[in-house]
């Protein structure tokens, strides 16, 4: 008798796992890839392999039937008990009951085709909880693979992304982000600076030298995401030390860290609340300008404009000061062969462009002003870029003007084109009147598209047409789809695993959860392959699998975590 033989495929779920996990910053196609390869795996692992030494009957090629038919068998016995385990296991089939709720949403929608479209992008919200609550607990040291590759794969792209800069020298700095998104990157680098600095803390996980190094690549991580100028990535950084930081409050039981981190957090609302101030300041009130005393012709003699009205404030100075347009006309055209009056390559009128970046670098907008102007600032200005600062590689508080300044452009033009800001506001105001008229069940998972290009029609949007998108909020964007009960689904669906399991006691989870909550308020998250992916990897694995014990969690939230747990009983 021949001993039956187990398949044993934990190392390729984890290389799975990992090039999963990896390719959140590089590709969607491996993306898939690896899905692919972990559902495989997970199918197989644990399967009895029959021995075909123990078939007796029939010819050779009848032997290797009744050999595959054996193995199909046994396949099919262990998948069955593995789904048996999922569907038993109501923390796991809750979370993925969002997958479902979108199936169900199919039955309602007349756009079938991209209905099944969506369906497909949102299948990780089903499979890979399927997969994680039923395979073996991440043991220590499988954890540390899975984060270290992880990291890995972010720190170098971001040392490509850095290369890029330094010698491309885009004009946007998204651009820099070169295989997925600038704001989906931003969000991979605060986790990945997120578990650096666990690997850093946590005294049992790395070796000393190791733990040095992460820390180092920590504050690499920081300072690159002021290179690349992620608002997203900041919004996610902010919530996760105002989140764990409000954790921390709420549990620790020392006064003296209580009084410090309340005083800390004050301390950080002051700087930022003086840092708008002084922005908004900047873009608002200009300083004192005596008019008798401008000049009233350029050096060719021609005369200048002094006008404080048409384009308001930007720095601090009157952007139509020592305004000659036919000076600029001839100056420029002799430099640039885009037209004067044309467009720049963002669809802007180029000489209002030109005007707002001569204004920020402080010269005269005439033939005078446009000869200070380096080669590299006239393809920045081609680019739509109109203000120069925003060119550098640490300035967030030019993002900030610039989306001030875009504030200021809608109030005095009605244009919500200006910026990413107004155009989320124009986005958000959509999406409300879509559920005003759709209020319970929404209009479907096929239909979102018509629903938005219906009521930016109906609403008279001033959004040019290439500008015309969706919510740009899951919330929002649940609501528009599902109605009120569907968003109230959705909300208990990826909270309830977090109740039950204690998952606020876990400082991996928390962070990466934050992090896809920060992105949830100003994204359509999981509309996209790769912000479903990210959101439901990190949710599944650090929910599902915690590491045994943290004492950087102990120190977030005052109490110990929750020692590791199999998902494959009943919770």
């Amino acid at each position: 008798m021949t001993d039956r033989i187990t398949l044993d495929l934990r190392n390729v779920i984890l290389g799975a796992m990992a090039l999963l996990m990896a390719s959140l910053t590089y590709s969607v196609y491996a993306m898939s890839v690896s899905q692919f390869l972990l559902a495989g795996a997970w199918i197989l692992d644990g399967t009895e392999l029959p021995a075909f030494k123990g078939i007796k009957s029939g010819t050779k090629t009848g032997k290797v039937w009744s050999w595959l038919t054996g193995l199909l068998f046994s396949a099919g016995k262990n998948l069955i008990q593995k789904f048996r385990d999922f569907f038993t296991n109501r923390v796991a089939l809750i979370f993925a009951s969002v997958f479902f709720m979108h199936v169900a949403g199919v039955l309602y929608s007349s756009d079938i085709a991209y209905a099944l479209k969506d369906l497909r992008t949102k299948i990780p919200l089903f499979i890979i909880p399927l997969f994680l609550s039923t395979i073996r607990p991440v043991e220590k040291n499988e954890y540390r693979f899975l984060l270290q590759f992880y990291v890995l794969a972010v720190v170098v792209n971001s040392w490509i992304s850095t290369w890029v800069l330094v010698t491309q020298q885009p004009a946007d700095t998204r651009n820099i982000a070169l295989y997925v998104s600038h704001i989906r990157f931003g969000l991979n680098i605060v986790l990945a600076l997120s578990i650096l600095a666990f690997m850093a803390y946590e005294r049992d996980f790395l070796p000393a030298a190791a733990r040095i190094a992460a820390g180092i690549l920590a504050f690499w991580l920081f300072l690159f995401l002021f290179l690349l100028q992620s608002f997203s990535g900041f919004l996610a950084l902010a919530a996760v030390v105002m989140g764990l930081g409000l954790i921390w409050l709420s549990r620790s039981s020392n006064l003296k860290n209580k009084v410090a981190g309340i005083v800390f957090f004050l301390l950080l609302a002051f700087v930022g609340s003086w840092q708008l101030r002084t922005v908004i300041r900047s873009y608002t009130v200009a300083a004192p300008v005596n008019f008798q005393n401008l000049p009233t012709h350029t050096m060719l003699g021609n005369p200048y404009t002094h006008d404080t009205i048409s384009l308001g404030i930007e720095h601090g100075r009157y952007v139509c000061l020592f305004l000659q347009w036919e000076e600029m006309r001839r100056a420029w055209n002799e430099r640039s062969t885009m037209d004067f009056d044309g467009s720049d390559t963002k669809g802007n009128e180029l000489k209002y462009t030109l005007l707002r970046y001569l204004n920020s670098k402080n010269l005269t907008k005439d033939a005078a002003g446009i000869s200070f102007l380096s080669e590299r600032d006239i393809r920045y200005i081609e680019q739509g870029v109109a203000d120069f600062k925003l060119t550098g590689k640490l300035n967030i508080r030019s993002k900030l003007g610039h989306v001030i300044q875009g504030y200021l452009t809608l109030a005095r033009r009605q244009d919500p084109n200006a910026n990413t800001l107004l155009q989320r506001l124009e986005y958000w105001k959509t999406s409300l009147w879509i559920i005003g008229h759709h209020p319970l069940a929404g209009v479907g998972t096929g239909d979102m598209n018509l629903a938005f290009s219906d009521a930016y029609d109906k609403l008279n949007s001033k959004l040019r047409p290439e500008m015309r998108w969706r919510s740009h909020n899951q919330f929002l964007s649940i609501t528009v789809g599902f109605g009120i009960l569907g968003l109230a689904w959705f909300v208990f669906a990826f909270l309830y695993p977090v109740v039950r399991l204690k998952g606020y006691r876990n400082y991996l989870f928390m962070a990466s959860f934050l992090i896809s909550i920060s992105s949830m308020l100003v994204e359509d998250t999981i509309e996209t392959q790769a912000g479903v992916t990210f959101f439901v990897v990190f949710y599944c694995l650090f929910l599902f699998h915690p590491l045994k014990s943290s004492t950087l969690g102990e120190k977030i939230t005052g109490r110990p975590s929750e020692q590791n747990k199999s998902l494959m009983t009943n919770t």
